[in-house]
């Protein structure tokens, strides 16, 4: 079965279950700092969008485009 890790796990040999096993415990452990990364990627993005609300009301003004 393939679990699109590194690791393809194939029937129930030990030595491959084990390095399923290794995979997953490192993802594991890796998940609350990506969630932290991408939490802290969307805040930024967020931040972004709200200048760009004000550059576009700018650009509208300075137009005069209602």
């Amino acid at each position: 079965m393939w679990l699109g890790t590194r690791h393809e796990c194939v029937g129930s040999s030990q030595k491959v279950s084990g390095a399923c096993q290794d995979g997953v415990r490192e993802f594991a452990k890796r998940r609350p700092r990506l969630a932290e990364r991408l939490s802290g990627v969307a805040e930024t993005l967020a931040e972004s969008w709200e200048g760009l609300d004000v550059d576009v009301t700018a650009v509208r003004l300075s137009k005069n485009i209602p």
